[in-house]
């Protein structure tokens, strides 16, 4: 798996990187375990507010942003073994999905909670009901809002 720079340069490194060049798992790694866990979430809300920096016409409707979620992920991860995102539910007011890609969780949870604020939905939820932390083969999320019936 190759990281793009501007991924590193969230982590914190102080080296001269490309944002746009891609560098190795193993840079990757280790600046990823020098980065605080309880900050992971604000660090996929910062890969998120990026990639839609570059490609502002992006998820301009709800539907259509759960089919191309993973392509945050394709923007920052190349090459083999970057894991898959499974569409397993969309209906209006409730998005469920699994993953198991080579990035904690909790940078997932993060990117998709931004995501689904993007679109300003109200009463919006969060669960994470599957974790590979836990054992699991994937972690599953479910995002549930409130749907507008009348315009």
């Amino acid at each position: 798996m190759k990281v793009r720079g501007q991924f590193l340069i969230f982590l914190g490194s102080k080296a001269q990187i490309n944002p746009d060049e891609f560098y190795t798992k193993d840079k990757f790694s280790k600046l990823l375990d020098k980065y605080p866990k309880k900050d992971y979430e604000a660090l996929g809300k910062k890969l998120f507010d990026y990639f839609m920096s570059k490609n502002p016409d992006y998820f301009e409707q709800i539907k259509d942003a759960f089919v191309d979620f993973h392509k945050i992920f394709h923007y920052y991860l190349r090459e083999e073994r970057i894991g898959i995102i499974n569409a397993l539910e969309f209906r209006p007011g409730l998005m469920r999905f699994s993953e198991n890609l080579n990035i904690p969780c909790g940078i997932t949870f993060g990117v998709l909670k931004a995501l689904m604020r993007h679109f300003k939905v109200r009463s919006l939820t969060f669960k994470h009901t599957k974790c590979r932390l836990d054992g699991e083969e994937t972690c599953d999320y479910q995002v549930n809002w409130m749907v507008k019936n009348v315009d």
